[in-house]
């Protein structure tokens, strides 16, 4: 019912669909960064506890799940910015890819 409300002010302002896009891509980022730096403080917590933990092997075991989770939180965040990169790049109009040069060899002067 509120959305309802602010209809008739969205409908009067100047409102794109890339602006819209924009502005769910800062979101989307905004997100990914506080979802990784979460993931980075659960890891560097199960590290913590488990130093802490030192002849608690229950502890030790909450412990190694936390670094754990951590780090599939690293690895799932960072695929996942990687398949956007990638799709971004191949789908949509992203900046092209890098064309690598080799250097030219040096050349040695015949005896």
């Amino acid at each position: 019912m509120i959305s309802l409300s602010v209809l008739p002010f969205a409908a009067s302002a100047d409102i794109s669909v890339e602006g819209v896009f924009q502005k769910g891509t800062e979101l989307a980022g905004s997100i990914i960064i506080f979802l990784e730096v979460l993931a980075v403080a659960v890891f560097l917590w199960g590290i913590v506890k488990y130093i802490s933990a030192s002849g608690n092997p229950e502890k030790r075991k909450q412990a190694k799940d936390l670094i754990i989770y951590g780090l599939i939180g690293m690895f799932v965040l960072v695929s996942f910015i990687g398949i956007i990169y990638i799709l971004q790049n191949t789908i949509f109009e992203g900046p092209p890819p890098m064309q690598y040069t080799p250097p030219d060899a040096p050349v040695i002067p015949p005896k």
